[in-house]
């Protein structure tokens, strides 16, 4: 079985039968505010189902991440969580 990085998840798409979902990894190069450039690496395309499946797989992930005390849930906002915040260096997430 191969294995591929990815920074995160660029676009999810839906389009002929399937979602298809763009991952990215910060490239060598920075934008205009001095950020890392997201570079679309790899794409997966699945059925609707496997994608259900997928994210049903990782919010029980994120879920044992709370109890392992990596995320913190929020109470409003866009995600709904966050990365806890490390006394050392103010507010940047750990």
């Amino acid at each position: 079985m191969d294995s591929f990085f990815a920074d995160g998840i660029s676009e999810i798409g839906f389009g002929s039968g399937a979602v298809r979902i763009d991952l990215y990894t910060l490239g060598r190069t920075a934008d205009a505010a001095g950020n890392p450039v997201k570079v679309v690496t790899q794409r997966i395309v699945m059925t609707p189902q496997g994608f259900i499946e997928a994210f049903s797989s990782m919010q029980g992930m994120a879920d044992k991440m709370v109890e392992m005390g990596m995320l913190q849930r929020r109470d409003r906002g866009p995600a709904a969580f966050s990365a806890p915040v490390s006394p050392n260096f103010g507010d940047k997430p750990l």
